[in-house]
C-alpha cells in the first residue's frame, strides 16, 4: 500500500525520503491549475456541441420549411459558423488537458533527478549504499505512480465536471411558456 510504501522510504533515508515527498505538492498544485484551466474550455466545448446538435435538431424537424423558404444556404453558413466554434472549442480543451501528463512526467523525473543528486552525495559520504539507493528510487516511482494514475484522469474528470455543470444549468433553466 502507499503508506507501506512511505514507511519504507522513511525507513532507508529520512532525507531522501524528504526530498521525494518535496515534488507531490508542486505536482499536485500543476494539475490543480491546469485542470482549472481546462474546465471552462470543456464547457465551452459542451455549449457549443449543445447549439450544434440543436441546430441540427432544428434543421432536420424543419427541412421542409428550410427549402420552402430557400434558407439552405443560410442554415448551412451557421451550421458551419458553430461547427468551425466548436472545433477551436475542442482543440483548446483537448490541448488544455493533454498537458497534465507531460507535466506529471516531467514532475517525476526532476523527482528523480532530486533523489539521484542527494542521494550520490550522501553514498559519496558513506551514508548510504547504493543497494538502498535503488530501494528508494523504485519506492519513489510506486509512491508517485497513483498521482500520476490521477492526473490520468484528470481531463475526463474536468470534462465530467463541465457535462455537470451543463446538467444543472439545464435543470435550473426557467420553464418557458407553451406560447
Amino acid at each position: 500500500t502507499l503508506i507501506g510504501v512511505l514507511v519504507m522510504m522513511f525507513t532507508i533515508d529520512p532525507i531522501l525520503a524528504a526530498v521525494a515527498f518535496v515534488t507531490v505538492p508542486a505536482s499536485v498544485v500543476l494539475m490543480k491549475q491546469i485542470g482549472g484551466r481546462a474546465r471552462p474550455r470543456f464547457m465551452s466545448q459542451w455549449r457549443y456541441t449543445g447549439a450544434l446538435n440543436g441546430q441540427a435538431e432544428e434543421v432536420f424537424t424543419g427541412h421542409a420549411i428550410v427549402k420552402s423558404f430557400g434558407r439552405q444556404a443560410d442554415v448551412e453558413q451557421r451550421f458551419s459558423a458553430d461547427n468551425e466554434e466548436l472545433y477551436h472549442a475542442s482543440y483548446s480543451a483537448q490541448f488544455m488537458a493533454s498537458l497534465i501528463m507531460p507535466v506529471m512526467v516531467f514532475m517525476g523525473n526532476v523527482q528523480f533527478i532530486l533523489i539521484a543528486v542527494v542521494g550520490g552525495l550522501r553514498i559519496a559520504s558513506g551514508s548510504l549504499t547504493v543497494g538502498e539507493m535503488q530501494a528508494l528510487i523504485q519506492y519513489a516511482r510506486q509512491f508517485s505512480m497513483p498521482l500520476s494514475h490521477l492526473a490520468s484522469m484528470a481531463a475526463t474528470f474536468q470534462s465530467g465536471i463541465a457535462s455537470l455543470e451543463r446538467v444543472l444549468e439545464l435543470v435550473d433553466a426557467d420553464e418557458e411558456s407553451a406560447e
